[in-house]
């Protein structure tokens, strides 16, 4: 077992040997699927793993969580690269800031590559054969595969199928984040019960005289009235059977809950029929200041780095990752402040799971892995987990979960 309280090789519990450890014993005969990271942040790369989880179970290997590999000019990775030279995909796995014993708990097979013999991981991460290479975004054929002993999922990202992204309930952070994540709260909050939580995304890459607005999830790019990041929500709607106002009101709320101010979450949530609390936990990626500052003149409670940086775990993931002496022109190596920054924001995302009622943000990843942390008995305590779904199926009510004016 190693400091986070993981058994990162099953095989080789009770054998000793320190962690990691040198090779997995029995390992030799299994096969194995390598997956490319996303070059997006955490929960763009939370669609990439739970993909590889979804498409390792369907074809029955084990699948390999490695250190993202460093792609550019002058540098030697490219199969796992990404355009950011993996500091975007780094997300502290073979660290011990993840809950790996969960995700084996719940029936996948994972390996870490500082388990994996040399051999199989040259091939996974950067010679494998180009038959072995999945490049649709379908569960592929396992009959295809049956002679590669590795194979490469060249863009998980792309596999956002129900069943593709279901694994990512199962993926949750270590339990020192979670367990610091709910003190933190209560202790700010003063309570021992959240009653509300909201994430603010703001998506601020746009230009408002270009795309009709400078966040992107409310401009001609991903709007969610015509645009192709909008068509589950049409088609929950459409499916919903209700007038075409009251399909347009939904969209039109749902879309407000990107970038949200207090006003527009105070809009969010009348429709909803909620109040809004004294104090409400508020995650904020804080890229707009003035809408953040907003928030908190208005009861948000946040976790800054003061509440954690001086845990004693964050220095212990440090000591972890510079103990496998990566070559830095191969694999992402990271700092302290990198460390720190991904607990920030896990400590956030675990955050939002505690609510009694959750407002996430339309076209946010996080908010999505939040939804799915939260569980399915919680996804109608929210206005966006599911939605499409949901209204699909008819489980949001004109007057009794939703305002019927």
């Amino acid at each position: 077992r190693d400091g986070s309280g993981q058994f990162p090789c099953p095989d080789a519990v009770g054998k000793g040997g320190g962690y990691p450890v040198d090779k997995c014993p029995g390992s030799s005969g299994k096969k194995y699927l390598s997956f490319q990271w996303n070059n997006g942040r955490v929960n763009n790369n939370m669609v990439s793993w739970a993909a590889a989880l979804a498409v390792g179970q369907h074809l029955n290997r084990v699948v390999i969580l490695a250190q993202p590999i460093q792609k550019g000019s002058g540098l030697k990775g490219y199969q796992n690269g990404d355009p950011n030279h993996g500091k975007s995909a780094y997300l502290g796995i073979l660290e011990g800031m993840w809950d790996l014993e969960f995700i084996r708990e719940n029936g996948f097979e994972i390996i870490l590559e500082t388990e994996l013999e040399d051999s199989v991981l040259d091939v996974a991460l950067f010679k494998t054969p180009a038959e072995c290479v999945v490049r649709i975004t379908e569960f592929p054929d396992p009959e295809k595969y049956k002679d590669c002993k590795v194979v490469h999922l060249a863009d998980p990202f792309r596999f956002k199928s129900f069943r593709a992204q279901k694994p990512k309930e199962f993926i949750r952070p270590a339990k020192w984040i979670r367990d610091a994540s709910e003190r933190l709260i209560k202790e700010k909050m003063g309570t021992q019960s959240i009653s509300v939580t909201v994430h603010q995304r703001h998506h601020n890459w746009g230009h408002a005289d270009k795309h009709g607005s400078k966040f992107l999830c409310r401009g001609i790019l991903k709007n969610i009235h015509k645009t192709p990041a909008g068509q589950d929500y049409r088609n929950g709607v459409r499916k919903w059977g209700q007038p075409e106002s009251v399909q347009k009101r939904m969209l039109d709320n749902t879309q407000l809950s990107c970038a949200m101010n207090y006003e527009e979450l105070q809009t969010v949530a009348a429709y909803w029929k909620k109040k809004i609390p004294e104090h409400f936990f508020l995650a904020s990626d804080r890229e707009e200041l003035d809408r953040y500052q907003d928030m908190l003149k208005n009861g948000a409670v946040t976790i800054e780095e003061a509440d954690y940086a001086h845990m004693p775990e964050i220095k212990e993931v440090l000591q972890k990752h510079l103990s496998f002496a990566f070559d830095c022109t191969e694999k992402y190596c990271a700092n302290l402040k990198k460390i720190k920054q991904l607990t920030g924001v896990y400590l956030d995302m675990w955050g939002m799971v505690s609510g009694d009622f959750f407002f996430g943000g339309y076209y946010s990843t996080m908010s999505d892995t939040v939804c799915y942390w939260r569980g399915w008995n919680k996804m109608n305590a929210s206005n966006i987990c599911f939605l499409p779904m949901r209204l699909q199926k008819k489980w949001v009510r004109l007057g009794k979960d939703i305002d019927d004016q």
